[in-house]
């Protein structure tokens, strides 16, 4: 990947009369990269991927894109093409006269129009369906056709907006293979807004995480799962053990119901009101009558639940007035009711500033 900056936000700020949509966020785009900004409903991130496209101009900041200030250049201006959830095909074209659309209106000769549209349909893998019309077409079919419409512009950058949110399941999988390979392929730099984690975490060389119109943290999908920069972005990214309590001092000394656990700052030491963060794969549970599970920290408790969730099994289990759950590969022989043991490594166990999540919660929906 190159370290070229093909898209660089500086201090971009978007208001909406006493809403702030977007706020101060800087983020660069290296060229070839894929990258993926997350985050729930109504956090900024469409406000941010439109303003890059020119489909919003922001109120403070600027925008340049492979080298150009384009913070108030219409979308016609700027090296970028977007594609959208709902594919935005002409219904009554062909798959060839849509990709081929936006080629007329920049005037390119009707010959290269033909071959450019020839090679983008054979890219996206439709070079045999350019004579059908959209309606004759599945939803992953539609959503090739988009892409070919945006790819055969050659823009330096591509903006992906949800582009797989109404595909169902087995062709979301599939698509997501397929775009990423495509990307690779192409070494297209690839802006992609999504509200599945799933999706961000497997398809994006960085993810650029976002939270009430700010950006909470950037890195690698490694990064951001192992050392989350906060509780939300922990729990927002896949499912966490949350234990409450305090922090004593830059060491990680934390005590809670638990009693006393030595933690492993997640990002950076800090000292009061704590919570200790263990992903459910790092936590192991064994029956109490066999032996302890290697690990620093080791608990008694009472199974309370059982979820069988096809390749692996979710086991909670109580432990004082604490409740403690694992992934466990494949079927689980444990029962409701059983004495365990449960037990982690100190590594595993991150150590971030508290937060009320149901707080955050409700103040989530605050950007567009």
């Amino acid at each position: 990947m190159s370290d070229n900056i093909d898209v660089s936000l500086k201090h971009v700020s978007k208001f909406y009369k006493d809403t702030v949509a977007v706020s101060d966020i800087s983020l660069d785009v290296r060229s070839g990269e894929f990258i993926s900004i997350l985050g729930p409903s109504g956090c900024g991130k469409t406000t941010t991927l439109r303003m890059i496209g020119g489909f919003i101009l922001p109120d403070e900041g600027n925008i340049m894109i492979a080298g150009q200030d384009a913070s108030q250049l219409p979308p016609s201006s700027r090296n970028t093409n977007m594609v959208f959830q709902d594919y935005a095909l002409f219904p009554h074209m062909t798959v060839a006269q849509n990709v081929a659309f936006g080629l007329k209106i920049k005037g390119i000769k009707k010959n290269e129009i033909q071959a450019r549209v020839q090679s983008a349909l054979d890219l996206v893998g439709l070079s045999k369906y350019g004579n059908r019309k959209p309606g004759q077409l599945s939803g992953g079919q539609r959503q090739r056709v988009a892409l070919a419409r945006a790819l055969v512009l050659r823009p330096v950058v591509l903006l992906l907006d949800e582009p797989l949110g109404a595909l169902d399941a087995k062709i979301r999988k599939q698509m997501q293979a397929e775009l990423k390979h495509l990307q690779v392929s192409l070494g297209q730099t690839f802006v992609y807004v999504t509200h599945d984690q799933e999706e961000a975490m497997t398809m994006s060389d960085r993810v650029a995480i976002m939270r009430g119109g700010k950006l909470e943290q950037v890195g690698s999908p490694e990064e951001v799962y192992d050392h989350p920069a906060s509780l939300f972005v922990a729990g927002f990214l896949g499912e966490c053990v949350t234990i409450r309590g305090v922090c004593h001092d830059t060491k990680g000394t934390f005590t809670c119901n638990l009693g006393k656990i030595e933690g492993e700052f997640s990002v950076k030491a800090f000292t009061g009101d704590a919570a200790l963060c263990i992903r459910p794969e790092y936590i192991h549970i064994k029956d109490s009558g066999e032996p302890v599970f290697h690990g620093d920290y080791h608990f008694s408790g009472i199974v309370t639940e059982k979820v069988f969730k096809g390749l692996n099994t979710k086991v909670t289990v109580k432990c004082g007035e604490e409740f403690l759950f694992a992934e466990l590969s494949g079927k689980s022989s444990l029962k409701v009711g059983d004495n365990v043991d449960v037990s982690f490594m100190k590594e595993h166990a991150l150590l971030l500033p508290y937060e009320d999540m149901e707080t955050i919660s409700v103040h989530e929906e605050v950007g567009f």
